[in-house]
């Protein structure tokens, strides 16, 4: 097979030649590899990570001086549990740990070192330049912190700049200049205006008296040299106010710079950017001078460098955000500085004028503040230079080197609180931008706070519903676990503060501040009736304590004026106001709102007074109603108080229907005829035009009783006939009208019985009312004094019924009501008896009525004829 495989080409080459001669190679290759190497031989220490491990011991990095070990070597030790020395190794700290090196290893008893022994350690990994050594989000804090370092280097140049308020010029083309002269002419002008005013006084001898003009005239010569010459008042003071800023400035970083640094050239490379970029990379990107300052710290490398960028990273955010503040406080101090120059003259004038000094005093202190902010801020500046520079000096870790930095930008960060401290409008303006509510930091800090609360709530609500991720129910377990602590927290407070206050030295300290409390109290007293035994003996005190009284009754006096006048500024139409009135303009708006809160309150009260109608309506209806709304007081009582709501509710909507009757002087046959279910038309004195209709339940019930109080025997009677029929709905009215007009002295037979009868509905039409008389004539209570009384119609209807009754029993009826024949005569009897009283009894019949007589004769029968005189 193999020589079938030959090339198609001169030559005796075959492919099996070739495939034998690679073989050979890779033979001769493995046999040179066995064969021919050179012996290696295993260190006795190997790297793992920053640390050494020996014997399957651990051995870590340590900055400490050990008894045994020269000065200046880099240590690595092995310690117990309880931090005892066990051994060490170590080696000078200039050794060329890139190949492998012997090192010297120490054992220790109780701290004292043994014999040193020679150990071999493998060549030191080398790390790889990174410029980012920050995992997961190092992307977003690297990019973000190296952006701000670079800014961070910069930017005290442009506070400095805002710090510096350019010195005022003589220049009269400057803008600055302008703007002050303009103000210059106004304040001149004031002047000229004041002077004229005080010629005027002299001359007519108002306004100003002599004593205040020779008080105001040094005042104006003084002010009027001030006011043309605050130019170059404000000039000197900004030049003393950048004086002295940039000497305190200058004399502190001097001082810094005559400090010898730790390494040469230290202020030089010690920038924000080197810095960032040293720990951002881990260590492994170095600028010019980092290195001794690595060597300085104490050699930190690799993943402790990185985790530095926990501590640098909040630093830049916090550093940045005070630059911005300070830089927004500062720009507003330059301008109000520029306003202050400005408005100069004015303020001078202002100490001129009366009541106005209080202006000049704020502008004065206003200034004076702006110009203090840059010396204020240069001590604070030039000292945390200072500071910064004697803790890196003095610093053995990198976190210390950071916070010496951040101690840089501290005055900063208290850019707002100086000039907060120095007060003025500035102060509140710095406070605006740092408020907790309206400010930039803090505002932004209080929003992702927010949402961070709202985030954490949802998950804490999706893990106690059984819908949380893992970490959402871990997270929902740690916060039940703190919510328990703080459950039983303060559960024990209380048991514990319980038990104090049933403890007996708590009864004791108690009782102590009773009558502490008490002393005090009366010692109080004491001085209260000293004071006043001293206002009853002093004129003085009594005359301060008359005028406080005074002064309530005017201001009490001043309010009841407005409230009067504001009242008053409802009632009419604001044309009919005088011009006068403190409430003209406003009259016909408050006319409005005071219909709209009428129409409002009334509609309310309906409101109400119809739910207290409809519950206790319900109520007296619903027996599971009432056992609900009883309670533990009992369905009876939920009963009594339904009734009494509903009793309640409607009598008083039948009061404003009365009350509506009253204003439209409803006559008495309109009210009989509303009363009987009649619509009836009423119109009132202004000509407006009411219609009461059938079905006004509350205005009929107002006409019932208006006619039971005042309507005659006949309207009466017919109310009361048709209280059992088509007014049974006002049954209870009709009772209760019956009984409190007493309504028995007008018809005798009204009385007790048949009120009783009304209110049970047994008096059902003409034929109730009958019976009530055959009833009320059969009981004897018929008296002559009743007979007297009553009304002319009432009588003549009573005997009409007797006599008609009279009549059937002598005919051989029985006689009403169940009595004998016998007792109705008798009573027959003593009804002629009564009528002949009424008629012959002197104390009585002096009150029947003349039209009543012929009844009553009716009622007593023929007189006897009289016996004949002589023979």
């Amino acid at each position: 097979m193999w020589d079938m495989n030959t090339l198609p080409v001169s030559g005796n080459f075959s492919l099996r030649k070739i495939a034998l001669s690679l073989l050979a190679v890779i033979i001769s290759a493995f046999l040179w590899a066995i064969v021919g190497h050179s012996t290696v031989y295993a260190a006795d220490a190997t790297w793992s990570g920053e640390n050494l491990s020996y014997n399957n011991t651990v051995y870590t990095p340590d900055t400490g001086t050990f008894a045994g070990v020269p000065s200046g070597s880099t240590v690595y030790v092995n310690k117990a549990q309880d931090g005892t020395l066990l051994s060490a190794i170590y080696y000078p700290s200039n050794t060329d740990t890139t190949k492998e090196f012997s090192v010297t290893r120490i054992e220790f008893q109780n701290n004292t070192p043994g014999p040193p022994s020679s150990i071999t350690v493998d060549a030191k990994p080398i790390k790889e330049k990174t410029q980012c050594d920050v995992p997961g989000v190092g992307w977003i804090i690297c990019a973000s912190s190296r952006w701000i370092a670079e800014g961070m280097d910069n930017i005290f140049d442009w506070v400095a700049s805002f710090l510096e308020v350019k010195p005022v010029t003589t220049d009269t083309s400057s803008g600055l200049y302008q703007s002050w002269k303009i103000m210059l002419g106004i304040a001149n002008l004031m002047f000229v205006i004041a002077f004229l005013v005080i010629i005027y006084s002299q001359i007519t001898s108002y306004g100003l008296n002599n004593y205040n003009i020779k008080k105001m005239v040094p005042k104006l010569i003084v002010a009027a040299i001030l006011v043309n010459v605050s130019y170059y008042i404000c000039s000197i003071a900004v030049d003393l106010s950048n004086i002295i800023g940039y000497s305190l400035q200058e004399a502190l970083v001097n001082i810094r710079n005559s400090i010898p640094g730790p390494t040469p050239g230290s202020a030089d490379w010690l920038s924000w950017t080197n810095v960032t970029e040293y720990i951002l990379s881990g260590g492994t990107i170095v600028a010019a001078g980092i290195a001794g300052w690595s060597a300085l710290i104490g050699g930190t490398t690799g993943g402790v460098v990185s985790n530095l960028v926990f501590l640098l990273f909040p630093i830049l955010i916090a550093g940045a955000l005070a630059v911005l503040i300070a830089l927004l406080v500062l720009a507003a101090r330059q301008a109000l500085i520029t306003v202050l120059i400005v408005v100069s003259p004015l303020a001078f004038v202002a100490y001129l004028l009366p009541n106005t000094e209080k202006w000049f005093e704020k502008w004065k202190d206003l200034f004076t503040t702006m110009l203090l902010v840059f010396p204020l801020f240069s001590l604070l500046f030039g000292g945390s230079q200072l500071a910064s520079s004697i803790i890196i000096q003095n610093a053995e870790q990198a976190s210390v080197v950071i916070l010496a930095m951040f101690v840089q930008v501290a005055p900063l960060v208290m850019t707002p609180f100086l000039v907060k401290f120095s007060g003025s409008l500035l102060g509140r303006l710095a406070g605006m931008v740092n408020d907790p509510k309206r400010g930039i930091v803090d505002k932004s800090r209080n929003w992702a706070k927010d949402r961070a609360e709202v985030k954490r709530n949802a998950g804490y609500s999706a893990a106690a519903n059984g819908r949380g991720t893992w970490l959402q129910n871990r997270a929902w377990n740690k916060e039940k676990g703190r919510r328990n602590r703080e459950g039983l927290k303060g559960m024990y407070e209380a048991e514990a503060d319980a038990a104090w206050h049933n403890d007996d030295r708590y009864h004791a300290i108690h009782k102590r501040n009773k009558v502490a409390g008490l002393i005090k109290a009366s010692g109080e007293s004491g001085g209260d009736v000293q004071f006043e035994h001293a206002k009853a003996n002093s004129p003085t005190l009594q005359a301060y304590s008359g005028r406080q009284r005074l002064n309530q009754d005017s201001i009490k006096a001043y309010q009841q004026e407005e409230e009067r006048a504001f009242a008053e500024s409802k009632t009419v139409a604001a044309t009919t106001l005088p011009n006068t009135h403190r409430f003209k303009s406003i009259a016909d708006d408050a006319q409005i709102a005071q219909r709209r809160i009428d129409v409002a309150e009334s509609a309310l009260a309906g409101a109400r007074a119809v739910q207290r109608e409809d519950f206790g309506s319900a109520l007296v209806a619903d027996e599971a109603l009432q056992a609900e709304a009883g309670g533990v007081a009992g369905a009876e009582r939920a009963l009594a108080v339904g009734v009494s709501e509903y009793r309640k509710a409607y009598g008083d909507r039948v009061n404003e229907a009365n009350a509506i009757l009253k204003h439209f002087n409803l006559s008495g046959p309109q009210r009989q005829d509303h009363a009987m279910g009649l619509t009836v038309e009423a119109t009132d004195q202004n000509g407006n035009m009411k219609i009461f209709r059938k079905d006004s339940q509350y205005t009929r019930e107002a006409a019932i009783e208006a006619q039971l109080a005042t309507g005659t025997y006949d309207e009466v009677t017919q109310i009361i006939e048709a209280s059992a029929t088509d007014l049974a709905g006002f049954r209870t009215t009709i009772q209760e009208g019956v009984a409190s007009n007493k309504l028995s002295q007008k018809a005798v037979f009204y009385g007790g019985q048949t009120i009783n009868d009304i209110g049970q509905g047994n008096v059902v039409g003409p034929e109730g009312v009958n019976a009530a008389i055959l009833r009320t004539f059969v009981q004897g209570k018929i008296s002559a004094g009743d007979l007297a009384m009553n009304d002319v119609n009432a009588l003549k209807r009573m005997w009409d019924v007797i006599d008609r009754a009279s009549t059937d029993v002598a005919n051989g009826a029985t006689p009403p009501n169940g009595v004998s024949n016998a007792e109705f005569n008798e009573r027959l009897s003593n009804l002629r008896e009564a009528a002949a009283s009424a008629l012959n009894n002197r104390s009585i019949s002096g009150s029947v009525k003349d039209n009543s007589r012929t009844i009553l004769e009716q009622m007593r029968g023929p007189l006897p004829p009289t016996p004949p005189t002589g023979s």
